[in-house]
């Protein structure tokens, strides 16, 4: 990245909306599917299927996004509607539970992928915007690399938290020493072959763990905010 290109506001601020909008958008990507198989019990190939409406809506939300930009020109009053709506759908996903049913959390997926596709194309739009014909090429190059940034060190740390919420938990349940928490984090079928109570113990801890690590895109996003207010 050239650094003459730091020295545009809009520009860097649109990088930080970038990568922090990656992150729980690919927790949501790792973690759903996680949640489904461990606590509704599907199967990998079938959880990772029910992601397809999130990607469905992605592409419906970038469609209708750049359809009314193109007819409105109002870029900045969009991707504030799209980090408001990422906000809350966040906040929402946060709320995960064992008695969440598998309904709730396809509309959750069709709720992360509409604001995603909402800002992510959007946030390419105000950036090249601002930059002279010239530098339109370095700009989305930064873009995709701030982007890819977040979300691969976002996934650690999302990943992070999750397994110290699991062990915590677990760590509380009676009779769950020397259960690896690895293990349990990583392969449903683990927890599958538990015996009651403690199966239902180490589910309802997982859930937990999950919508705990969800939760982590709340503040992101409330600093997503704060850098839209400076574009």
């Amino acid at each position: 990245i050239a650094m003459r290109l730091l020295t545009n506001r809009t520009l860097v601020m649109s990088m930080v909306i970038a990568a922090i909008t990656s992150i729980p958008f690919q927790a949501s990507i790792v973690y759903l599917p996680l949640f489904l198989q461990t606590v509704h019990e599907a199967s990998v190939s079938g959880s990772g299927l029910q992601l397809a409406p999130l990607m469905v809506m992605m592409s419906v939300g970038s469609i209708w996004a750049g359809r009314r930009v193109s007819a409105t020109g109002l870029y900045r009053t969009m991707l504030l509607a799209g980090l408001v709506m990422f906000l809350l759908v966040t906040v929402w996903v946060s709320t995960l539970a064992t008695g969440t049913s598998t309904l709730i959390v396809v509309l959750m997926m069709l709720s992360l992928g509409l604001a995603f596709g909402i800002v992510s194309p959007i946030v390419n739009v105000t950036a090249q915007n601002a930059m002279p014909v010239a530098d339109l090429g370095a700009a989305s190059s930064a873009l995709m690399t701030f982007r890819s940034l977040g979300a691969t060190l976002g996934i650690a740390g999302v990943g992070s938290n999750l397994l110290t919420r699991l062990r915590s938990g677990v760590a509380a349940l009676p009779g769950s020493d020397g259960l690896d928490i690895g293990a349990l984090a990583s392969g449903p079928d683990t927890i599958a072959a538990l015996d009651e109570p403690l199966k239902s113990g180490v589910i309802d801890a997982m859930s937990h763990s999950i919508a705990t690590a969800m939760s982590v895109g709340t503040p992101l996003l409330l600093i997503a905010l704060v850098a839209w207010y400076f574009l």
